[in-house]
């Protein structure tokens, strides 16, 4: 799977954005939003396109309707936002706090999160396309009813997450650390080894009502 990376070069050009021209229903291209510290605010319809954002935090906010586009966030924190109905394409997250983040009824498409922490977060009817989830944890992360094509989760922990009537295609689970799955009955389109399989059969065995005994 190849994944589209985003069309920027850290030497590229940025104009440096301050805190203060963030507002709402804002669209801004090719710059760069660094040390930026924030909790509790409503920032609608923000748009960045070709843009860089350093040791951001945006907490407990409402960025609903968030659109990003070939743009790279590093060592950030949007824990707890609500970001649904976000638009993501050609993004890289790396090294960032998204703990309980609110990506429901969100596309993503040519996405990568690296080294980043997804615990709690709601990716509940999301539409996930060529992402790729890079040693990350995904605790009790909620995945129902979305739409997955194209998603793999290398040296990422997956416990408790939730994948009740979603849709999958080549979901890619062969690198990934397998706990508890919620859901398990709707794994169907994904992709596991012969550990894994061995691991997730008493769920599977459970889900199809199989009782196992001595």
């Amino acid at each position: 799977m190849r994944i589209a990376q985003p069309k920027i070069t850290i030497h590229q050009t940025f104009q440096l954005l301050h805190p203060k021209q963030l507002a709402a229903d804002s669209s801004f291209e090719r710059v760069h939003i660094a040390q930026v510290t924030v909790s509790g605010v409503l920032l609608k319809s923000l748009s960045l396109d070709e843009s860089l954002c350093e040791k951001v935090q945006i907490t407990q906010s409402n960025l609903e309707h968030l659109v990003l586009a070939d743009t790279i966030i590093r060592a950030s924190d949007f824990s707890a936002t609500n970001c649904s109905n976000a638009g993501l394409r050609r993004v890289l997250i790396a090294d960032s706090r998204l703990s309980g983040i609110d990506l429901s009824n969100a596309r993503l498409k040519d996405v990568t999160f690296e080294n980043c922490k997804l615990d709690m977060a709601n990716f509940r009817a999301a539409v996930l396309e060529r992402v790729a989830f890079k040693n990350c944890s995904l605790q009790a992360t909620d995945l129902q009813m979305s739409e997955l094509k194209d998603v793999s989760f290398p040296g990422s922990t997956l416990d408790g997450t939730l994948f009740g009537n979603s849709k999958l295609q080549r979901l890619d689970l062969r690198a990934a650390t397998l706990g508890v799955i919620h859901g398990i009955g709707s794994l169907k389109g994904s992709i596991i080894d012969e550990v894994q399989l061995v691991g997730l059969a008493p769920q599977l065995a459970a889900s199809l009502g199989i009782d196992i005994q001595e």
